[in-house]
């Protein structure tokens, strides 16, 4: 489900834009103004994050808020943005209006300033014009992370007064509030792919798919706006390849790359994160129209993966900040490679700002995406540089700090043959989407989420594990997974917490007794499920309401099964006068094992309740259970069959048994030699039964 928040007119016209996007979404909208904004905050910035998130993408329209570092981690907003982005919810940000010379304030405002862009957690959005280069009201900053159209979009209108046209319900407007839900909208699309995609997720496909190459998507000739700080962005490619300019991002989106990208994705690697100490200077005495430059050493840093984004935490004491000339401030960090990314350009307001209203620039972090996929080694140090000038007279009595960097670092797999997790291996990851190639796990993985499989071949080894670990979510969500297509085959151990779903293509638990749990059960709507030798704990629910189903070794399995038949096999066309319903032509449960398997087995008991089912009852003699089915017995299209090899070991055991069609129960008795197995004897029945089902009007 999408999800948008902005003011009236606005949130009619974004939830047109974000619905387009993707074409089966559900928007949801919630009006900001004097009367609902509390409540509508509490739906935004929701932090439960028990079970699956209810809203799938978050579209953030607001108008230009400041604030500082300190006022932020008291709000609340930081700690909501983590735990929902934790829960695979995607936050899409506008970057704000505010290039040139808006609302009477003399300087252009870098997204850098504002409250929302310093969070990892969040995709920041800027407009673009009709010509392919940046709006003229387009926020910059080394904080966005990708553009889309934003100028004269077409959509949806509120209609009467409250709308942008009154004579109408649909209007053009303008914004990085128009160019948000576009990239919502993508990101949506990309959902549809990958369910369990999550920000981190998205941003990777996102910054390959527009970014990675050997050239922008952008026209790298266009010219920028310049103001006396300097050029708002200029294209700089990383050593990672991906190419970056605080004007667009990473570039436009591209929804068709951007999808085909989200597939190709086999997991991506679980995020970790490095800090370095902070640093703090006292500003060198200058004048008006002199700059100064104050540069900080941050420490040497040894990633082992690639760095993704990069905060930095910027102190000013009140001192300096009612000194400096705060159009001329500019804050740029320097990679070891001598990579620049500016993380701050000019301050909102002129230099007749009191020191009140500049309050919220002591204390500012500012987010980096400039270095997302590039690699540094041990030992290499990154650079802070802080330039400025002075209001009037000197600034020597101030100081400045960087209170601190930090880098987040992470990567992805693409999909292909052959893609393997060694035994002696050990890989985190988010979640697996397979839909391509193979992929076998022969070591450990360490998943926050989910393993989807659409195509291609899976396979956990016996040697493999599937272990559950989110140190980003509170709480304990567990482990599912999802197949809809290909081949997968279940040897190894996991604990899938949140069940086994089998909607198509073939999936074997093979020979894991006791190794393979299906927590809330497992439910088969298409496919082939075959289990084999495979033991779960008591109470585990094997639903059938599609597809078929193959039991081997069936005293190893079915002892603490319980089968459910949904109801997609009930056949309506079947419905009799008083109710009854048969069971649907095709339904298939194959059931063979070894001999000596069968004779070890515990007693079994599988039922349905009171829906269409199939009941499984064993009579125990000498506290032994013996478990056989034989003869392709059919009954209204079920068949149930005992496979070949198992009717060879019984004769040649000199087994003797019968079946005793009476109605809708087949049963027959099975009296072994007690020369060959000792005192015991079983007798069961297998009962196709129908549910009494009112015939519909």
């Amino acid at each position: 489900m999408l999800f948008f928040f902005s003011c009236r007119a606005p949130g009619a016209a974004i939830a047109g834009v974000e619905g387009t996007g993707r074409p089966e979404a559900f928007c949801w909208g919630s009006g900001v103004n004097y009367s609902t904004r509390a409540d509508g905050w509490n739906v935004v910035f929701e932090t439960s994050y028990e079970g699956d998130a209810q809203i799938d993408v978050k579209s953030h329209s607001y108008a230009t808020y400041f604030a500082s570092a300190q006022n932020l981690s008291t709000s609340g907003i930081p700690q909501a943005l983590r735990a929902t982005a934790a829960n695979n919810v995607i936050h899409c940000f506008s970057a704000g209006n505010m290039r040139g010379n808006v609302e009477g304030r003399g300087a252009p405002t870098d997204a850098g300033w504002m409250r929302y862009s310093r969070f990892r957690e969040v995709i920041l959005v800027a407009a673009t014009n009709a010509n392919g280069t940046y709006a003229d009201f387009s926020s910059f900053g080394s904080s966005v992370f990708i553009s889309a159209p934003g100028e004269t979009v077409r959509t949806t209108d509120r209609m009467g007064a409250d709308g942008y046209d009154s004579s109408g319900n649909y209007a053009s407007f303008n914004g990085t509030s128009a160019a948000t839900p576009i990239v919502a909208g993508v990101t949506a699309l990309g959902k549809q792919i990958c369910p369990d995609m999550d920000v981190r997720w998205a941003k990777h496909a996102l910054a390959w798919s527009s970014g990675h190459g050997a050239a922008p998507n952008i026209d790298s000739g266009s010219s920028y706006f310049s103001w006396e700080n300097g050029p708002t962005g200029t294209w700089q490619q990383n050593n990672g390849g991906y190419w970056f300019n605080n004007n667009y991002g990473f570039g436009l989106v591209d929804s068709e790359a951007f999808v085909d990208t989200v597939r190709d994705i086999l997991y991506t690697t679980t995020e970790r994160t490095y800090a370095a100490k902070g640093v703090s200077k006292t500003l060198a005495e200058t004048t008006e129209g002199t700059m100064r430059t104050a540069e900080f050493s941050v420490g040497a840093a040894a990633f082992d993966q690639s760095v993704e984004s990069v905060s930095v935490r910027v102190n000013f004491s009140q001192a300096a900040m009612n000194a400096l000339d705060l159009r001329t401030l500019k804050i740029t960090l320097v990679a070891p490679d001598g990579k620049e990314s500016v993380l701050a350009q000019g301050a909102v307001g002129d230099v007749s700002r009191t020191p009140a209203e500049a309050n919220y620039l002591t204390d500012n972090t500012f987010l980096s995406n400039a270095f997302w996929g590039a690699t540094y080694g041990e030992g290499e140090n990154w650079t802070v540089r802080v330039e400025y000038e002075a209001a009037a007279g000197t600034a020597s009595d101030g100081w400045v700090s960087v209170g601190g960097v930090e880098w987040t670092t992470g990567g992805f797999v693409f999909e292909g043959e052959g893609r393997t997790v060694a035994a002696d291996e050990t890989v985190s990851a988010h979640a697996v989407a397979q839909d391509s190639g193979g992929f076998s796990v022969a070591g450990t993985m360490k998943l926050e989420d989910s393993v989807l499989v659409n195509d291609g071949k899976f396979e956990l080894a016996e040697t493999g594990t599937l272990v559950y670990e989110n140190k980003n979510l509170s709480g304990d969500k567990g482990l599912k997974y999802t197949q809809n297509g290909g081949e997968a085959v279940l040897r190894g151990k996991a604990d899938f917490a949140r069940g086994i779903t089998l909607n198509g293509g073939s999936l074997a638990i093979r020979g894991c007794p006791g190794t393979i749990s299906a927590g809330t059960g497992i439910v088969v709507n298409g496919g082939t499920l075959t289990i084999d030798g495979s033991r779960f704990e008591e109470g585990t629910t094997l639903t059938l309401d599609g597809g078929n189903v193959k039991i081997e070794n069936v005293s190893l399995v079915v002892a603490f099964v319980e089968i459910v038949l949904g109801d997609a096999y009930l056949a309506e066309a079947a419905l009799s006068s008083d109710g009854e319903a048969a069971l649907a032509e095709g339904t298939s449960v194959v059931l063979s094992g070894n001999l000596d398997a069968l004779l070890g087995g515990a007693p079994a008991a599988l039922s349905s309740g009171d829906a269409a089912a199939l009941d499984i009852a064993a009579r125990v003699a000498a506290e032994r259970t013996f478990l056989v089915f034989g003869g392709n017995l059919k009954h209204d299209g079920v068949s149930v069959s005992l496979s070949a090899e198992l009717e060879r070991e019984l004769e040649t055991a000199g087994i003797a048994w019968t079946l005793a069609p009476d109605g809708a129960t087949l049963s027959f008795l099975v009296v072994p030699e007690p020369s060959a197995f000792g005192l015991f004897a079983g007798t069961f029945a297998l009962a196709l039964a129908a549910s009494r089902r009112r015939r519909k009007a």
